[in-house]
C-alpha cells in the first residue's frame, strides 16, 4: 500500500500546478470533512477492537490539552501581531493526525496504526475544533465569536457522531470498508495538491521548534505515566511528530488570522515531515 500512498501524493503534487486546482481541492476537502474522514474513523474503530484503547485515548487527550495550554502561553509572550500569534499557536499545537496520521501510520504499523491514528484524530480533532478555536481567538479578544463558530464547525460534529456510532455493534460489508479507505488516498492527494513553494522566514523556526521538538518532548514525558505496549507508544510518538494540520489554513481564513503565515508554516512542516518519512521507509527500512 505504500506505493499507492506515495503515488497519490505525487499525483496531488502534480495537480498543484493546475490552474483550476482550487475547485478540485474544495470538492475533495468538503467530501473529507462532511463524510470521508468521519466515515473512515467510524469504520476503523468498529472494524477491530484492540486492548489498551482507553489508555491510548487518555494519553492522546492529556497530550493535546496540555500542549494547547502550554503553547498558548508561550506564544502569548512573543512580540508579534495577534493574527500571527493565532496562526503560530494553531500550527504549533495541532498536528495532521487525520490526513497524514492515518495513512502514514498504516504504512508503518498496518491496521493497528490506522485504527489508533483514527482514534487519535478523533480526540485531537474534537479538541482542535473546540478548545483550539477558542484559545486562538483569545489573542484577538473574541470569546463570544469563537464559541459561536466552534459550535458551527461540521467536522467537530462528524467526529462526535463517529465516536458514538463506533460503540454500537455495527458490521460493515467488505465493499463499504474498501470504500472508506479511499479517504486515505484522497487525504494524501489533498496534501500534495495543497503544497506551495514559499520563501523561508526565520520566524518559522519557532513553529518548527514547537511542533517537532517541544510537543514530542511532552509526549515522551507523558508516556512515563501510561503503561502502554511498545508499538502503541511508537504510534503515539509518531502522532506527536505530525506536521501542522491542513485545517489550520481553513480556520485562519475563517477567523481572519494570518493566513499566509499559516499556509507557509504548514508547507515547510509538511515538506520536512514527508521527506523524513519517505527517507526512512524507502531507504532505511
Amino acid at each position: 500500500m505504500e506505493i499507492e500512498i506515495f503515488v497519490s501524493f505525487l499525483i496531488g503534487f502534480l495537480f498543484s500546478f493546475w490552474s483550476k486546482k482550487e475547485i478540485l481541492k474544495r470538492y475533495i476537502n468538503d467530501y473529507l470533512i462532511y463524510f470521508g474522514l468521519p466515515f473512515l474513523i467510524l469504520v476503523s474503530l468498529t472494524e477491530r477492537k484492540y486492548q489498551f484503547f482507553k489508555e491510548f485515548a487518555l494519553c492522546v487527550g492529556f497530550f493535546v490539552i496540555l500542549s494547547s495550554f502550554l503553547v498558548y502561553h508561550l506564544v502569548k509572550k512573543m512580540k508579534i501581531e495577534p493574527p500571527k500569534k493565532s496562526a503560530l499557536f494553531l500550527c504549533s499545537t495541532y498536528g495532521n493526525f487525520a490526513y497524514l496520521g492515518i495513512p502514514i501510520s498504516f504504512l508503518f504499523f498496518g491496521n493497528l496504526g490506522a485504527t489508533l491514528s483514527a482514534l487519535g484524530s478523533l480526540i485531537n480533532g474534537t479538541i482542535h475544533y473546540s478548545l483550539g478555536i477558542y484559545l486562538s481567538n483569545l489573542y484577538l479578544k473574541r470569546k463570544n465569536y469563537a464559541l459561536k463558530k466552534t459550535l458551527s464547525f461540521p467536522l467537530l460534529y462528524g467526529f462526535i457522531i463517529a465516536f458514538f456510532l463506533s460503540h454500537l455493534s455495527i458490521s460493515f460489508p467488505q465493499t463499504i470498508k474498501t470504500l472508506s479507505k479511499t479517504a486515505i488516498y484522497l487525504a494524501v492527494f489533498l496534501v500534495g495538491i495543497s503544497l506551495k513553494f514559499q520563501k523561508f522566514n526565520k520566524i518559522y523556526l519557532w513553529g518548527m521548534f514547537f511542533k517537532f521538538f517541544l510537543l514530542p518532548s511532552i509526549g515522551c514525558f507523558l508516556l512515563l505515566f501510561f503503561d502502554l505496549p511498545h508499538t502503541y507508544k511508537l504510534i503515539f510518538l509518531f502522532l506527536t511528530f505530525t506536521p501542522p494540520a491542513l485545517a489550520n489554513t481553513l480556520l485562519s481564513i475563517n477567523f481572519k488570522f494570518d493566513t499566509h503565515f499559516t499556509a507557509k508554516l504548514t508547507f515547510f512542516g509538511t515538506l520536512l515531515f514527508l521527506g523524513v518519512v519517505f527517507l526512512i521507509k524507502f531507504f532505511l527500512l
